[in-house]
């Protein structure tokens, strides 16, 4: 599956966005623009056309519920592999709505249901990712005191323990549900590709469990607490494709340049971009949102639902 077009209406104002997504694409626009709000928009029309379910541990971030009175409209088109395992056409339109007043509603075929139901209740590929940035709310990290950045360290770093099974789990070769460990190559192969200096180098126990470490610049490192924000970023994404396998999923990034440096900005891009999976994702650089990865660039002017 991929996400063709998009369409989201307000009702407090004759605002609409309204465009075609390609396999990469970048939205921007100014502070306050909607640029989250439309990936939490999208994110939330696929999980009230076909609610996931709990089989699989979700690697997503539940969006809040977006603002009350907005249509959202999703063109999604399908392979024939697809369009043969559901009986599904070529192209499905899924739309919901959000009203002033009681519960969403949405409106999708039975077969878009059915397809975008296994994929989410089976955990196949995943359709739709959301990987939230993980920025603090009423200050930039610059205005923080030490101590501040310190608590905002440690809840970032807690956000993702499954990262740090997962990084320990390969390299102890153990097998993750079900299947075989990737291979600590593997892993580092990806990470060397997104030009990132971290590597994976060993797990050692601490406590009743095990850690990963890693290799940064010399220095050996334990627990994902120990990197810097863009390694932790970096071995997120990493663990994600890796453990997933995704092959034509959607991934919603916001924020992407955060904490990063161009080359692995362009890198997460073409990690993502494996399987042939599509990538939209916010981002506030001009130099990113012009490289040759992007393939297609939204510019908002105003905010998405306003």
């Amino acid at each position: 599956m991929n996400l063709t077009h998009i369409r989201i209406d307000g009702s407090h104002g004759p605002a609409t966005v309204d465009f075609g997504a390609g396999p990469v694409t970048a939205v921007m626009g100014p502070t306050g623009s909607g640029k989250t709000s439309l990936l939490h928009l999208v994110h939330r029309t696929r999980e009230l056309c076909a609610p996931f379910g709990t089989v699989r541990p979700s690697l997503t971030s539940y969006a809040a519920p977006p603002s009350p009175g907005v249509r959202v409209t999703l063109r999604l088109a399908f392979d024939e592999q697809e369009r043969e395992r559901f009986g599904i056409g070529a192209e499905e339109e899924v739309e919901a709505i959000q009203p002033l007043e009681g519960s969403a509603s949405s409106d999708v075929s039975p077969a878009a249901a059915a397809a975008l139901g296994a994929y989410g209740h089976r955990g196949e590929q995943g359709f739709f990712e959301l990987i939230p940035s993980a920025r603090t709310e009423g200050y930039t990290f610059s205005e923080m005191g030490e101590s501040a950045q310190k608590r905002a360290r440690a809840l970032e770093a807690s956000k993702y323990p499954w990262v740090e099974s997962f990084f320990a789990d390969v390299a102890l070769g153990v097998a993750i549900g079900g299947r075989p460990a990737p291979d600590i190559l593997e892993v580092n192969g990806a990470l060397d590709a997104m030009a990132c200096p971290l590597r994976l180098d060993h797990a050692r126990r601490v406590g009743a469990t095990h850690a990963p470490v890693f290799a940064l610049s010399g220095a050996l490192r334990v627990g994902l607490g120990e990197l810097p924000a863009g390694c932790r970023q970096a071995a997120l994404f990493v663990a994600l494709v890796t453990l997933l396998q995704p092959r034509r999923c959607v991934f919603l990034v916001d924020d992407l340049e955060r904490d990063l440096d161009a080359d692995m900005q362009v890198g997460v891009l073409d990690l993502l971009r494996r399987g042939q999976n599509q990538v939209i994702f916010s981002t506030r650089s001009l130099a990113l949102a012009r490289s040759t990865a992007v393939t297609t660039v939204i510019k908002l002017e105003r905010a998405v639902g306003a």
